[in-house]
């Protein structure tokens, strides 16, 4: 009896530490299963714990040293993956793996991951044990569950294993890093994705003045539905967005921060974190326009996200000090109460100075991982309604200060957001209700107010955050030569041609939101896509383009009658020879002509006039700029003009030497088919009248040479020429223009 006892407490002295090893792993699938409520991962995933200690006993029974190693990497990678699948809403991703330098901002749960980290590291590094089983069972079972786990991981296309996806992770961060590489050696044509301006889709309401103010508000991380929540979290954003022009059905075409603020100000995607754009960008527009431009930064103890701003070339990046928590430390960033004071603060400075301001600010109070810091939602126990309730009484206290200032009468506020909430354990909790597709993605906030708005909602049908830039700018009328991806939601796809907008990047998939349904892209979508991808990560990052873009200013300017167009490039390089190619949008570039320019030494510009008559339309005209030697070799800069009306018919009347002729010509005479030139001289009352009918050129210009012996025996002191068109059609010819022309001083010259 005793020796049996014995044995018994051996066996269990000799198994307990597997039983705590294991048991923590049961026990964090369990925990995380109640945040995520899928029966499939939780099923799935005890499956592979099970397959783990399965292969772990075979390896053990094979060789030790092999079956240690193997038991504690798999089960290391195990309880990993669980642990980030139950704070993170997912298995490690590459977006998770390109953001760990900004770890420092989730400090809010640094207490809560510690608390798991420690248990975990202990109970992984217990050494694995070898059950005392049968050996043909034991493969017997082993086999079939590993099988099992295989099959399992095949139909699901591993989205419920933790060790599957850590070598998915490693094959796409590997391609990342492949793709990276390619676009570096990559050389892309910029003008693939220039844009000779902004759709016209709103005209600038009477209300604001020539050039409003502009703040523009980024919040982190806000999904329109918490705004939207019964419980009221955000009641001022929300009566704001009520009394605003604003979106709906509106998505954040990427994620996180580092791709959400630079990829909306410059409407393009980034494929790094930390990619540089020295692209045309929303600042830099305002900038054009007189504007003076600044970016608040809250988060100016992190010195990787401060410079991160500073390439994003505001005239000023302002910043405040960081703000003290309730331990009475000094915290990571600005808190929200701080920072709406301090934009407050600065936008009023900049009125003062009588200068049209575009003002831009991220708040970070309701990053991730945050409790407030001041405002409680309800009895405070809630740490994420706390943080979205908190920043709402900001904001409020901000725009209830905006309305009593001199600012609402000449300051458009715009609200958005970086990018939507992240769905983490505390989203699902929180919002457990609200079904999401992607943890990233999801609808948010575009809110436009000014005094006497109309309060309004449009559809943007899964249009996405990268076409804030270019809305901003049609809702105040402003237009500029751009590379932007996306699009005036004012406009409509159909008039856009653009739908970049409707598709959600991100390093880890690509879906397309059109119509704001959320679905994968097919294979020959996906590759065309990533092929657009790769060339704009190119161009936005080539030098070339930077130098083009900071030292040529190419523009064109239109005279009053809309006869001529005057073409500047401004540039410091030295060229031998500059052609500009010009050509209106009408009718696929059929009067395209090129134009050599002439170089200015005094004032270091090519210069060239075009003659308007000569192409005969109006509307947009593109301008190119091509330098070469003989001939034009390579483009370096594009803009473009509008040219509100059709040119005047140009007539010119040339005498010869002894006024014996002269010679006639039309240019611009628009779609008519036949020209007529009635010529008689002033003396005798019309009685030398012609009729002639001038050929036309392949220039378009109606020509001929008249005799003046046809019309008296004498040299007159003058002739007069009438012009009229007719179309085939038409019985009676239209009037055009008419000119005198002086014969007798020509003849004494």
């Amino acid at each position: 009896m005793y020796s049996k006892t014995n044995d018994q407490h051996g066996r269990i002295k000799q198994y307990l530490p597997l039983a705590i090893k294991y048991g923590f792993s049961i026990i964090i699938t369990f925990y995380t299963y109640f945040s995520n409520k899928d029966p499939y991962y939780f099923a799935l995933s005890l499956l592979e714990l099970c397959a783990i200690i399965l292969l772990s006993n075979i390896l053990l029974a094979y060789k030790k040293t092999i079956g240690h190693i193997a038991h504690f990497l798999l089960l290391l990678i195990y309880n990993l993956q669980t642990i980030v699948m139950k704070f993170g809403g997912s298995f490690t991703s590459l977006i998770m793996v390109t953001n760990l330098a900004m770890f420092r901002d989730l400090k809010g749960k640094f207490g809560d991951y510690i608390l798991v980290a420690i248990p975990l590291v202990i109970c992984t590094l217990i050494p694995g044990r070898e059950f005392p089983m049968k050996k043909n069972a034991m493969m017997a079972g082993s086999a079939l569950i590993i099988v099992i786990s295989v099959v399992s991981v095949s139909v699901f296309e591993g989205k419920y294993s933790p060790v599957y996806n850590l070598c998915q992770l490693a094959v796409s961060y590997k391609d990342y890093k492949n793709t990276v590489s390619q676009i570096e050696n990559l050389t892309s044509d910029s003008m693939q994705f220039y844009r000779s301006g902004i759709e016209n889709g709103m005209q600038k309401p009477d209300e604001l003045p020539e050039k409003p103010n502009v703040i523009l508000i980024f919040t982190e991380g806000l999904s329109r539905n918490v705004i939207l929540d019964d419980r009221n979290i955000m009641p001022n954003v929300r009566q704001f967005e009520s009394e605003s022009l604003h979106f709906e059905n509106y998505y954040n075409h990427s994620f996180a921060t580092f791709r959400g603020l630079i990829g909306q100000l410059y409407s393009g995607y980034q494929f790094d974190d930390l990619d540089s754009n020295r692209l045309i960008s929303l600042q830099s527009i305002f900038k054009e326009n007189g504007y003076h431009t600044s970016f608040i930064n809250t988060e100016p103890s992190n010195v990787e996200f401060s410079d991160y701003l500073a390439g994003f070339q505001f005239d000023d990046l302002i910043t405040g000090e960081v703000s003290a928590n309730e331990a009475g430390t000094m915290d990571i960033y600005i808190q929200d109460k701080d920072a709406y004071e301090l934009l407050f603060d600065t936008v009023m400075d900049q009125h003062q100075i009588g200068q049209p301001f575009f003002a831009a600010i991220y708040t970070f109070g309701t990053h991730v991982s945050l409790d407030s810091p001041h405002e409680q939602y309800g009895d405070g126990k809630d740490a994420l309604l706390n943080k979205f309730y908190n920043t709402d009484v900001q904001f409020g206290k901000f725009l209830e200060r905006f309305k009593a200032s001199e600012l609402l009468d000449d300051t458009v506020i715009v609200f958005t957001a970086d990018h939507a909430t992240y769905e983490d354990d505390d989203f699902l909790k929180t919002f457990s209700e609200y079904e999401r597709q992607l943890p990233t993605l999801d609808k948010i906030p575009l809110c436009i107010y000014h005094k006497g708005v109309k309060a309004e909602a449009f559809n943007a049908c899964g249009r996405n955050s990268l076409d804030l830039a270019p809305t901003v700018l049609d809702y105040l009328d402003m237009s500029a030569p751009n590379y932007f991806l996306g699009s005036s939601l004012f406009a409509s796809i159909a008039e856009t041609g653009i739908e970049y907008d409707t598709i959600y990047h991100h390093p880890s998939f690509v879906v397309s939101t059109k119509g704001a349904v959320i679905k994968g892209l097919n294979e020959e979508q996906y590759a065309d896509f990533y092929e657009k991808l790769m060339a704009y990560t190119a161009v936005k990052g080539s030098d070339e383009i930077a130098v083009q873009l900071s030292e040529k200013y190419l523009s064109g300017s239109v005279s009053e009658n809309c006869s001529t167009l005057n073409v500047v490039l401004k540039t410091d390089d030295e060229s031998a020879n500059i052609w500009f190619p010009v050509w209106s949008e009408e009718n696929d570039q059929d009067d395209l002509t090129w134009y050599k320019a002439e170089y200015n030494e005094a004032a270091r510009e090519w210069r060239c006039t075009v003659n308007l008559t000569q192409h005969g339309s109006k509307g947009t005209y593109l301008i190119h700029a091509y330098t070469g030697d003989t001939k034009p070799e390579k483009r370096i800069a594009a803009t473009s003009v509008y040219v509100s009306q059709y040119p005047p018919y140009h007539l010119e009347a040339t005498v010869s030497e002894g006024g014996k002729t002269v010679d006639v010509s039309l240019s611009q005479a628009g779609d008519y088919d036949e020209i007529l030139f009635p010529i008689w001289s002033v003396a005798d009352d019309q009685d030398d009248l012609v009729w002639y009918c001038p050929e036309k050129s392949s220039d378009g210009t109606w020509k001929m040479t008249v005799n003046i012996s046809d019309h008296c025996r004498t040299i007159p002191d003058e002739l007069i020429i009438h012009v009229y068109g007719k179309m085939n059609d038409q019985e009676t010819p239209d009037f055009l223009t008419s000119s005198h022309v002086n014969i007798s001083e020509r003849v004494k010259d």
